[in-house]
């Protein structure tokens, strides 16, 4: 079953369920026609190169809660937070990126943790960010998380270059790995559509897998959501079993699954760069096979790809392009 059999039956799927019945129509042999689909599509939309990213040193992440975060989710529990540049004040904000420019920087994530209603407390810091973007001449990404129609005008007029949103396609996923009991998927689409309509230049959306302690659940939804807001790239990354949270005990996804929806995807996506980011299980050989089939499945962005990935392009013809940016600058 190749693409043009299956988008009939991804399009009519609905929910876990829609999900879980497109998963297992994709058996061995129909996932080795879509990897023939794939590639076909990123030849036609990507040519030849694999662009491959590490953001650190000169595309930094920069957490302006230090290292507080007041959702916790139980995938992360600010774990993530820790990796970052703390700062906690505009001022001290202004004193880092000049810093980083000084030292060489081209951008920065400015991320940190969220409130209880999933929202990145942004507002107080947007003249800094204006200034950093206007005196440093800096790319600015940021982490947004959940943001109003109000929220989303103030930061597009701070000059932001991209916005970052996570897309969760799955009320169980947003309540409980999340810990939104008041929030749905929908606020995520709604999110998203108000920092396009605002006229952020770039919307990347980023779609994980297995967020719901390594079990798949809301993720075609969130490929439809993010092809609703006609995004500028797609980001996807891979739940990571953490130390120090409640998922820590859990496994990753299965990697026949993960492949699965990458391959559809990059075919939902043809003329839309789609990324693998930086979020995803580190530990061989799970991280060695995740980057080996996602340069097979015709994804054209990586971040800090593995050695065994590398060598994969170089197999299939592909010339691999270096930058030292975020994966979503277009």
């Amino acid at each position: 079953m190749a693409w043009e059999g299956l988008r009939e039956l991804v399009e009519g799927a609905r929910g876990r369920e829609g999900l879980y019945a497109i998963l297992e129509q994709v058996n061995a042999e129909a996932l080795k026609a879509l990897r023939a689909d794939c590639w076909r599509v990123r030849l036609e939309g990507f040519g030849r190169s694999l662009l491959a990213f590490r953001p650190w040193p000169r595309f930094p992440a920069i957490s302006i809660t230090g290292h507080r975060c007041e959702l916790m989710c139980k995938y992360c529990m600010g774990t993530y937070l820790r990796g970052m540049i703390p700062v906690e004040t505009p001022g001290e904000l202004l004193k880092v990126c000049s810093s980083l420019a000084e030292k060489g920087a081209t951008g920065v994530l400015i991320s940190g943790g969220y409130t209880r209603e999933g929202v990145l407390p942004i507002r107080s810091f947007l003249r800094a960010i204006r200034a950093v973007k206007e005196e440093l001449g800096l790319t600015i990404a940021i982490h947004p998380g959940l943001v109003s129609r109000e929220l989303a005008e103030e930061i597009a007029s701070a000059s932001i270059d991209i916005a970052l949103c996570e897309v969760i396609g799955d009320e169980d996923t947003v309540r409980e790995a999340v810990g939104l009991a008041e929030k749905g998927p929908g606020d995520y689409l709604a999110s998203m559509q108000a920092l396009r309509d605002a006229g952020v230049p770039t919307i990347a959306p980023h779609i994980p897998i297995g967020m719901l302690g390594g079990s798949l659940a809301g993720e075609l939804e969130a490929l439809k959501m993010a092809r609703a807001v006609r995004p500028d790239v797609v980001v996807m990354i891979v739940f990571m079993p953490t130390r120090g949270t409640p998922y820590a005990g859990r496994r990753p996804p299965e990697l026949d699954s993960v492949a699965k929806v990458l391959a559809i995807a990059r075919l939902m996506f043809p003329r839309t760069p789609v990324a693998l980011g930086c979020m995803r299980p580190r530990e061989r050989p799970y991280k060695a096979r995740l980057d080996v089939a996602a340069v097979e499945l015709g994804l054209d962005r990586i971040v800090l790809p593995s050695k065994e990935a590398v060598g994969r392009a170089y197999e299939l013809g592909l010339s691999v392009e270096w930058r030292d940016e975020c994966c979503a600058v277009p």
